[in-house]
């Protein structure tokens, strides 16, 4: 093109004046440059066209200037040697071209996208303006259309914006909307292939090939639809654009659309399909489950669609969605946007299915803002079905078209098939075929999969569903200990006894009966002891005597510490105990066996903190895993912290927030934080008290405020014992796992050795709370093992005698030892799973400490030594 003069001595003098005052001050914002904005607007509309172009200019003979020293870019400068002047050029481009009346020619705008190209990939920085003049563009579209120069240089520029668009988070500095300018050039120039997505992602390549294939008349419909999800204003689906999705979805055909979402939405969750751009292999990790923002910004408006109408695949695909959004990634959650609008879509979507799904993911998601989305979500329901908030988890849980508790039977092609729950774990949720002679199959016949594929489907779905949701049912019940609740009978029965799902679980447990006159203790116990322990049977006392609750008696969770005694243990515990044991029922969560967590000497009186768990050494990530699964909302803690906000939970129901005081250890680091933690103290507050470091209260600290009666620590006394008990559980568990000494491999790379001590004392301390328990359990279980005669119980020790050489197994900690020098013998956890006969006396009445389970599979592996052949165990067993 032919370069115009564009000489306007106002409009030069402006732009050396503006270049020479940024240059000074190194800054591209400053009170020097305010006169210059009040300068832009006092100026006329020819000379802003020709400031503009002079600006423009000026930029482009600054990178001529840099290439000629430094090379093509990028260039290894500092950012004060270009940064201003980017800066300065594209706010003040930008402010020049969003006059209202600039008197830009069609030579202004092709010189304008000229010096563009010339600096557009050089700086991140470099987006205001670009969107500024991309909108005087399409204005005067019909005058530029045909400059081959205009297409070239706005194709040129979409590249630059594609790439900084792409750039991995941690590369990704001020991106802006650089990728809406990128799929506003492609729609201008070429509708047809204009897509607002790029692959690289598993659902992203998956859209992109079904456009590929669909014809034109079909295409544009869709390219429409996925624009208006990129484009979606705010974080809830507005009226217009709800109007304008419907108006598509009639011309794709609510069907077909919901088919296509079917198949791109379960995608997401895999990882990307793309190679890492970069060679920094630090973020390696990260970037294989990358989202880039667009991407994020497509796929909300997709989940906002799925939930316009009810249907209950995609009700399974959203909450797939929520899953992965939210699922923890090196350093954050994977796309919090995602997790997020599949919580709003279940939320909107009307149906069953979709809210237990919903209440599932309530005690599945640990992420805070998370949890925060679905409680919203889940008032909105109840508001709009006119259900008590607090029922509404209860309310929607589903049948998966079960009519007896945990059994559903259908008969397909002359075969019966029974999805069921076998055996002591709600875990084991399999599908059973039978022929027409009784004959167990293996699998579905030909002839179902051929002839009734959308029954077989609803089977299967049945089947993932109850996998899925039991858990969280489970999880659910359990949390009723700290949120307590009360029914009259009949209402107990139709949502948790009697209750198709939740009976699988409810049946497992123990409920007290609040008759007024009396409270009684029972438990469902099945009439078939070969039978799973949910099936038929009736309700029992722990002494097997039968009990029938009156109809109006209150029922609750029974719990090991009685609220109504003061927070004494129960009388009946080792009863509940035996029970479980004799009758060979295994508890979904630990109940009659749970750990007790009473005062010690030291807390009672006036104290108002607990240094039972200070002193510890833990691994930062495997710490906050843990506390977020518990509920816990834990900071990640960086070197360059000003203070440490302290663990903690709140506990709505008893107006209580408990605190675990942690702060950085060492100078290790392991990604944007310290590798390790060191313990301190536990609190107890009001639930509205200041807290200590927290960014909305730290500026009260020292204040009046802070003295007031409500901002001070409890005393421990005063805290109820079950709220004591279960938190001190919570930090115990957290702790025990989290601990540096529970590394297997830690003492191969202590730095410097500086927690060699420390670890030593991990591996032969003495039990907690929880090591306790499990010796007890032990005591109990051994007679009954095959391999009792070569173990001996001496605290903290199991003790197994092996054809080779004795072995010293730690209670608490599971780390085996071999005397006489005490060397640690590294297995992990055995491979090789226990025998049959080992299977049949190795019963557990609780599931969830893999602890137990991993001493138990030790024990016997070591007690028959002789018959390990694993090259590396046997050679630390061997070694002198």
């Amino acid at each position: 093109m032919t370069t115009e003069p564009f000489s306007n001595p106002v409009a030069l003098d402006f732009v050396d004046r503006l270049r020479a005052s940024a240059r000074g001050n190194r800054i591209a914002w400053g009170p020097e440059l305010t006169p210059f904005i009040r300068e832009c607007g006092a100026m006329s509309g020819v000379v802003a066209a020709d400031a503009a172009v002079a600006l423009f200019r000026s930029a482009g003979e600054i990178v001529a200037n840099l290439t000629a020293t430094h090379g093509p870019p990028p260039w290894d400068i500092h950012p004060y040697d270009f940064a201003p002047h980017a800066a300065a050029v594209s706010d003040f481009g930008a402010l020049l071209l969003k006059r209202k009346n600039p008197s830009l020619t069609v030579g202004h705008i092709r010189e304008l996208l000229d010096q563009s190209v010339r600096f557009g990939d050089v700086s991140d920085w470099f987006t205001p303006h670009i969107h500024a003049l991309f909108a005087v563009v399409r204005s005067r579209w019909p005058e530029l259309s045909d400059c081959p120069d205009v297409r070239a240089n706005l194709t040129q520029l979409a590249v630059f914006a594609r790439r900084l668009e792409r750039k991995p988070r941690a590369f990704r500095y001020s991106a802006g909307k650089s990728g809406d300018f990128a799929v506003g050039v492609e729609r201008l120039l070429d509708p047809l292939n204009a897509f607002p997505i790029d692959p690289g992602e598993g659902w992203t390549d998956a859209v992109l090939a079904d456009l590929q294939e669909m014809p034109a008349s079909e295409r544009l419909p869709w390219l429409d639809l996925l624009h208006l999800c990129r484009d979606a204003p705010g974080s809830a689906p507005g009226a217009k654009w709800t109007r304008d999705i419907a108006r598509l979805l009639d011309v794709i055909g609510l069907p077909r659309a919901q088919d296509r979402l079917l198949r791109w939405l379960p995608l997401f969750a895999l990882p990307r399909t793309d190679d890492w751009p970069y060679v920094n292999p630090e973020y390696n990790r990260h970037f294989r489950f990358e989202v880039w923002p667009h991407h994020a910004d497509v796929l909300r408006g997709l989940c906002w669609i799925a939930g316009l109408h009810r249907h209950d695949d995609l009700a399974r695909a959203l909450r797939d969605v929520v899953l992965a959004g939210y699922r923890k990634r090196p350093g954050r959650e994977r796309c919090v946007k995602a997790g997020n609008a599949g919580v709003l879509a279940l939320g909107l979507m009307p149906g069953p299915v979709a809210l237990a799904h919903l209440a599932a993911l309530r005690a599945k998601v640990k992420f805070v803002t998370g949890q925060r989305m679905i409680a919203k979500a889940l008032a909105a329901v109840a508001e709009r079905e006119g259900v008590p908030p607090d029922e509404i988890e209860e309310i929607a849980a589903p049948t998966l078209g079960m009519c007896e508790v945990g059994r559903l039977e259908r008969t397909l092609e002359g075969c019966a098939a029974a999805l069921r729950i076998d055996g002591d774990s709600i875990a084991g949720a399999t599908i059973q075929w039978t022929d027409a002679s009784g004959k167990r199959l293996k699998a579905a016949p030909a002839a179902v999969r051929a002839q009734r594929p959308e029954e077989l489907k609803e089977l299967s779905d049945a089947l993932q569903d109850m996998r899925k949701l039991l858990p969280a049912q489970r999880d659910r019940i359990e949390n009723l200990i700290l949120e307590p609740r009360s029914w009259v009978v009949p209402i107990w029965r139709e949502r948790y006894l009697d209750h198709p799902l939740v009976g699988i679980v409810a049946r497992r447990l123990i409920w007290l009966f609040d008759e007024g006159s009396s409270v009684t203790a029972a438990a469902w116990l099945r009439e078939d002891p070969k039978a799973p322990p949910h099936s038929r049977g009736a309700l029992v006392r722990a002494d097997g005597s039968a009990f029938d609750p009156a109809p109006h008696a209150r029922v609750s969770l029974w719990f090991p510490l009685d609220a109504g005694e003061g927070g004494r243990p129960r009388a009946d515990i080792a009863e509940w105990r035996a029970f479980y044991e004799a009758h060979r029922i295994r508890q979904p969560f630990k109940q009659a066996h749970r750990e007790i967590y009473p005062l010690s000497e030291h807390e009672q009186g006036d104290a108002v903190y607990s240094n039972r768990f200070a002193g510890r050494v833990l691994r930062q990530r495997i710490y906050r895993g843990l506390a977020h699964e518990r509920r816990w909302r834990d900071p990640l803690r960086h070197m360059n912290d000003g203070c440490f906000p302290p663990t903690h939970r709140l506990l709505p129901h008893w107006g209580i927030r408990a605190e675990f005081w942690v702060q950085g250890d060492g100078d290790e680091v392991d990604g944007a934080g310290y590798r390790n933690l060191s313990t301190d103290q536990v609190r107890f507050y009001h639930i509205d008290a200041l807290r200590e470091g927290a960014a909305s209260d730290v500026l009260l600290r020292g204040s009046h405020k802070a003295d007031a009666p409500q901002n001070q620590p409890m005393r421990l006394q005063d805290v109820p014992n079950i709220v004591l008990s279960e938190v001190f559980r919570d930090i115990d568990l957290m702790v025990s796992v989290s601990d540096l000494g529970a590394s297997l491999d830690w003492q191969d790379g202590g730095v410097r050795d500086r927690h060699k001590h420390y670890w030593s004392l991990y591996v032969v301390g003495p039990l907690g709370p929880s090591g306790k328990e499990r010796l007890e359990i032990l005591q109990s279980l051994m007679p009954r093992l095959r391999i009792a005669p070569a173990c001996t119980i001496t605290d903290p020790f199991l003790v197994v005698l092996g054809k080779r050489r004795a072995y010293k197994i730690h209670i608490g900690s599971g780390k085996t030892l071999m005397p006489p020098s005490d060397r640690l013998l590294n297995i992990g956890s055995p491979r090789r799973g226990p025998s049959k006969r080992d299977q049949d006396s190795l019963f557990l009445p609780f599931e969830g400490d893999h602890t137990l389970s991993v001493i138990l599979s030790k024990a016997i592996l070591l007690a028959d030594d002789d018959k390990i052949t694993d090259p590396d165990i046997l050679r630390q067993i061997d070694a002198p």
